[in-house]
């Protein structure tokens, strides 16, 4: 492969995430927005370093760190899905948005707004967004609506 092809399909791909980055974000949801909240989010923050170190944590290099096990861990398991926007300051997973913990309910609640249901809440979440345990979240914040419940 040529030095201008591999810098061609570079651009091509760095063009793709950027399109990615811009059409997921979630109605009332800026870009700006989420890139803020993932810079405070500790646990996405050291998933996109050690994506780009190419090298997943261990648990003595994290002693200090303030940060979900879990949720690291779910991020590892699709670690080759995973990539991040041209400025590094947001995580996607395949086409979609990872969303902070400090988004991830006002996320819910833009997609529930229309009181749709489980299924169509869920169809509606995964076309933009994803976070571990996105449709358990889904699940209980619609098991608990009062005005879902009293339409089933």
């Amino acid at each position: 492969m040529t030095t201008s092809t591999s810098s061609r399909q570079q651009k091509i791909a760095e063009e793709y995430i950027q399109h990615i980055s811009i059409e997921s974000v979630p109605k009332s949801l800026t870009l700006a927005e989420i890139a803020a909240e993932t810079l405070k989010d500790p646990t996405v923050q050291l998933a996109i370093s050690c994506l780009h170190k190419n090298k997943w944590y261990q648990s003595h290099d994290t002693k200090n760190m303030q940060f979900d096990r879990d949720t690291l861990q779910s991020l590892e398991k699709v670690k080759s899905s995973l990539s991040t926007d041209k400025s590094g300051s947001i995580l996607i997973k395949n086409n979609k948005l990872v969303i902070p913990r400090s988004l991830r309910h006002k996320c819910i609640d833009l997609a529930h707004e229309g009181h749709l249901g489980i299924m169509k809440t869920k169809q509606l979440i995964r076309q933009k967004i994803w976070f571990p345990g996105v449709d358990a979240m889904v699940e209980d914040k619609i098991k608990n609506c009062i005005s879902c419940q009293s339409c089933t």
